[in-house]
């Protein structure tokens, strides 16, 4: 695990604390989400998970999950790692349901089969945090917000805020567009009222999470990053500036990240270094030429500059505020900022494009150039899986006591891979023949 990060079970830690009752905030607790506590993320993603662990015949101890891995552990924490996989995956109906209100289901459909084929989505599920379950909580906000009902908008990114204090970020698109709705906006009578609306809802859940927590409340140095360029905490200005040079090269030019950060820490194995290889696969869960399949950037940024010319207020607030704002925040580390808190980005993304193809009459999908580009973005789902294993280990990666289950793993994965390829090769061709066009925002 690069940087040695804990996120990927911290909410693991909640059936751990449950199965055993243990206080929240005892010494064995302490230790165990050290150098966090208990108040750092949100306890809902743990909360959900504990009876799937308990019903699955896990008991859970207080211990970090460091054993060898197992297909059928004693403590429960596949269950666990399934359970936050699935509850991650709802992103995906979040993400129908947002492109359907905005520009019917055909665009809706679309949205989905680019969502099926996107690297990033995968990468996120496999390292089992929260961010994207909250994404999906800042994307039904987004619902509520477009049928103006702003102060559910709030409250619903509130939830995700419980699920991961990343939710919030979501909020550099929807304030903009409670001040100025897609359609109307008047620049000289922003809409304060329903801004406000959407801010207290939010705010509520902020509290009650503070006041539960009551001394031990521990958030205050999530807003120490936007002072930071990594490793310094409080950099002269020019390092400040250079950091975040740095950290939009990383996220938006292909290869800059393995070519001139190879000796970062936030790209290799904790206490040591990793080959090339597994620099290069790193860009597909940090980066945004990688992260939609590289092989699909071209139509990516042609689709997102017509998207900007025709609708340009709302592109502007869904996808280029809330860049500039994460850029200007994240300073914690310096590997491409996709996963560090642009889940709800990423969607924002797909649901634009998705929009601008449906409002241009889905030209991809009389292509078939196009429909076979947006179909071999499966085999980059494929090149992620495996790519580093292989890349590493060579075709020895059946070994040990598991050989019949890493056989399996591997065929499944090869399997599912080309059946995305192969999904979204007849889905796009069915659905390019529906006649019919809708409209977008």
């Amino acid at each position: 695990m690069a940087e040695g990060r804990p996120d990927s079970r911290i909410s693991y830690f909640i059936p751990q604390l449950v199965n055993t009752g243990s206080h929240p905030y005892g010494a064995g607790s302490d230790a165990l989400f050290a150098p966090y506590n208990f108040s750092s993320r949100g306890p809902l993603p743990g909360l959900a998970t504990t009876p799937i662990v308990l019903m699955s015949g896990g008991s859970p101890e207080i211990a970090a999950p460091e054993q060898p891995w197992q297909p059928y552990d004693p403590q429960g924490f596949m269950a666990f790692r399934l359970a936050m996989v699935t509850f991650s995956c709802t992103v995906l109906l979040s993400l129908w349901e947002l492109v359907r209100l905005l520009g019917g289901r055909r665009a809706a459909r679309f949205a989905v089969l680019l969502g099926v084929g996107t690297p990033f989505i995968f990468a996120d599920l496999w390292f089992t945090w929260p961010k994207l379950l909250a994404a999906s909580f800042v994307l039904i906000g987004a619902i509520f917000l477009f049928e103006r009902k702003p102060l559910r908008s709030g409250l619903s990114v509130g939830v995700g805020y419980l699920m991961h204090p990343s939710a919030l970020i979501g909020l550099a698109a929807l304030v903009p567009l409670a001040l100025w709705p897609l359609k109307g906006a008047n620049w000289r009578r922003p809409r304060l009222l329903p801004a406000a609306l959407l801010v207290l809802g939010a705010g509520v859940f902020l509290l009650f999470w503070r006041l539960v927590n009551g001394d031990h409340y521990l958030q205050e140095s999530f807003f120490e990053y936007v002072y930071m360029a990594y490793p310094n905490a409080h950099p002269p200005l020019g390092d400040w500036l250079w950091f975040r040079a740095n950290s939009l090269a990383d996220t938006y030019v292909p290869l800059y990240l393995p070519v001139f950060q190879g000796d970062d820490i936030s790209i290799n194995a904790f206490g040591g270094g990793s080959p090339g290889v597994v620099h290069f696969f790193f860009q597909y869960w940090t980066s945004f030429p990688f992260a939609f399949a590289i092989v699909f950037l071209p139509m990516l940024l042609s689709s997102l500059w017509k998207a900007f010319r025709h609708w340009t207020w709302p592109v502007t607030a869904a996808i280029l505020i809330p860049a500039a704002a994460f850029t200007v925040y994240w300073g914690a580390s310096r590997s491409g900022m996709l996963r560090e808190g642009m889940q709800t980005w990423v969607m924002a993304v797909l649901a634009v494009v998705a929009l601008q193809q449906s409002a241009a009459g889905f030209p991809w999908l009389r292509s078939k150039l196009c429909r076979a580009i947006l179909s071999l973005r499966g085999l980059e789902v494929l090149a992620l899986a495996v790519g580093a294993t292989v890349g590493t280990r060579g075709l020895s990666v059946v070994r040990g006591g598991f050989a019949l289950v890493d056989m399996t793993a591997i065929a499944t994965v090869v399997f599912f891979s080309l059946a995305i390829v192969a999904l979204v090769w007849f889905e796009t061709g069915r659905l390019g023949r529906v006649t019919g066009r809708d409209s977008g925002p």
